[in-house]
């Protein structure tokens, strides 16, 4: 889920360098579906059953790649006894043993073999024309990194706690505008996003890698697919959406209970801090004195000390959410964001100004 600290991004520094449409593919055209999945034995069939079922043309290479990350329940064998043997689209599961999402699509990257690598979560319901759409989107805008649609919830049970709420759940709704959204960071979530092997490579030529390993096992930390949008945006390759590109997204009842939604909301605080050494870089170039007081006003001690005054703001209100559980209150679940926000900061300590560092020598900036 892409952990939002910013409305909009300001053009990248290197915008002047975008990416010609004429860059030569790293692989060959074609769409490599990844999912990637954790204790998925339950979901995962009609996940499958759906990409099974695509409509697309005869010269239209793709495959699906499901990643099994560290699974105790079956997973694996599902995925293999689920796949129809009269399906004859290419189909593997591999495994990756280090727990983390962004583990787990790196090996899906490793696996795959074109250029278009899209990640479809294990609950994931794509249309029949999904893949077809993601191919000819990504051909028709050579200079797209990165690409996204419409993620529609399939709730189990109706979600009793109102729209405002659904801000913390993996969806992104038909009403967004669709183009051109590289200035938009919440425009693209990771379910159903696809990305350009040649903008990957990129990134790769440069050594950069994300810091968030995302989930892990049962935690709910995020901000991986962020990290990596920020990043390809700082390249100078374009963000697009395609509300034409349709995926619900099963949600079952435990994912709506108040306590789920609560541990949410903390992990997406909690993992926001990796994204604000992307988002600094994408600031407007300062030198001399102005830089100095930017460098400082981004230090690892004046996050901490701006996050704290989130809470002092509103002491009262701080005190009263802390003392006990206001179900169905949109502001209980904005001060467990800040409070993961301020404990991920804590965290970050050792490697959150060397981070900001490291972001602005990988990109050649100011």
């Amino acid at each position: 889920m892409a952990a939002s600290i910013q409305t909009a991004i300001p053009e990248s520094p290197l915008a002047e360098t975008a990416i010609a449409a004429s860059a030569v593919p790293s692989a060959p055209i074609g769409v490599s579906v990844v999912v990637c999945c954790y204790n998925s034995a339950k979901v995962l069939p009609t996940t499958l059953l759906h990409l099974s079922r695509q409509i697309c043309t005869s010269d239209l290479h793709w495959e699906v790649i499901v990643v099994d990350n560290g699974s105790t329940d079956g997973t694996a064998n599902v995925a293999r006894n689920t796949w129809s043997a009269d399906c004859k689209i290419p189909f593997r599961v591999v495994c990756e043993s280090r727990l983390g999402l962004s583990f787990a699509r790196d090996r899906g990257i490793t696996e795959s073999r074109y250029e278009f690598i899209a990640f479809v979560d294990d609950d994931n319901w794509v249309a029949p024309d999904w893949v077809a759409r993601v191919a000819a989107t990504m051909i028709d805008h050579p200079g797209v990194g990165a690409l996204g649609g419409s993620v529609e919830p399939a709730f189990a049970s109706d979600f009793r706690w109102g729209d405002p709420l659904q801000f913390f759940l993996p969806i992104s709704a038909r009403d967004v505008d669709a183009g051109d959204v590289t200035s938009r960071p919440d425009a693209i979530i990771g379910a159903g996003m696809t990305v350009r092997r040649t903008a990957l490579n990129q990134l790769q030529s440069r050594s950069f890698h994300v810091v968030s390993v995302g989930r892990q096992g049962t935690n709910l930390y995020g901000a991986e697919e962020s990290e990596l949008l920020l990043a390809l945006r700082l390249l100078g390759w374009k963000h697009w959406r395609s509300n034409d590109l349709l995926i619900k997204h099963f949600i079952p009842d435990h994912r709506t209970e108040w306590r789920y939604l609560r541990r949410l909301a903390f992990g997406t605080g909690r993992s926001a801090c990796a994204l604000e050494p992307m988002f600094f870089a994408l600031k407007p170039a300062r030198r001399g004195f102005s830089l100095a007081i930017r460098n400082l006003r981004q230090s690892w001690a004046s996050q901490v000390l701006l996050s704290l005054a989130e809470f002092l703001k509103s002491p009262l209100k701080a005190i009263r959410l802390s003392g006990g559980d206001r179900e169905g209150d949109p502001e209980q679940l904005k001060m467990d964001y800040l409070r993961g926000h301020l404990a991920g900061l804590l965290a970050a300590r050792a490697w959150y100004n060397q981070r900001s560092r490291q972001v602005h020598k990988t990109f050649s900036l100011v």
